[in-house]
């Protein structure tokens, strides 16, 4: 009986070793073992993290990764948006602990609601309304162009780098996905920049969606990708600027 108790007992360890190493696998998003397919003809070259290549572009230490990475969870269906400013939220306001349902409450409901989340996601407008009335972080709103009112490359290129160099601020970028795979203005999507490689010049976007790694993209080619038509606004996409002052 107690050689029986004492096999159980491995046997339970061992089960209990092998859940905790699932779960952090699962909740690591740049493991090779996520599909990469979904970008596996892209027309932008794109370099994902969990490679070599990835890797070696990537300086953890002064980039805004790891904070980022700490808080990082799959999004809901339709939900880029709501994912990528939780996690943002919850990097620069430790112990906030938001969600992707608790950010929608009374104090948000004039802006959009969950159920129309889930069919159409959120304009560029609309997240930046969310995520100052969540959490009274400043959000700067920039449309990606060359238009009035919009922003070029060259501002873009400069918000990168005075990013990377403040740890109280974070973007999250509103991008046409089909653009960087066959060049189509279809299919936006939100997620967060984790990093910039200047003499490299690429950006490191840290993927919500549970189904993609996160990946390194040209800093022009993101640029280019919203600079696209977002259908529901009218208005090209572009990126926020989410500041703790």
């Amino acid at each position: 009986m107690k050689h029986a108790s004492s096999l159980l007992a491995s046997v339970l360890v061992l089960f209990a070793t092998a859940s905790v190493a699932l779960a952090s696998e699962i909740a690591e998003p740049t493991k090779q073992n996520i599909r990469a397919d979904v970008y596996a003809k892209s027309a932008t070259p794109l370099i994902w993290l969990d490679s070599d290549e990835g890797r070696e572009l990537l300086r953890p230490e002064t980039s805004d990764y790891r904070p980022l990475l700490q808080h990082w969870v799959p999004q809901l269906k339709s939900h880029c948006g709501a994912c990528s400013s939780v996690v943002v939220i919850n990097s620069l306001l430790p112990g906030a602990g938001f969600t992707q349902d608790s950010i929608f409450n009374p104090s948000t409901a004039h802006i959009i609601a969950q159920e129309t989340v889930y069919k159409i996601g959120f304009t560029l407008e609309e997240l930046m309304n969310m995520v100052r009335t969540t959490s009274n972080l400043r959000v700067e709103r920039l449309h990606a162009g060359p238009g009035e009112g919009e922003f070029g490359y060259e501002a873009w290129v400069a918000a990168l780098k005075a990013s990377r160099g403040n740890p109280n601020d974070r973007i999250i970028c509103n991008f046409a996905t089909f653009w960087l795979r066959d060049r189509k203005n279809a299919g936006g999507h939100f997620s967060p920049v984790a990093d910039f490689n200047e003499k490299e010049n690429k950006v490191l976007i840290l993927e919500v969606s549970g189904g993609r790694p996160a990946f390194w993209v040209d800093a022009k080619e993101m640029w280019d990708a919203m600079n696209q038509v977002d259908t529901v606004s009218g208005r090209v996409r572009g990126w926020l600027v989410v500041t703790r002052e």
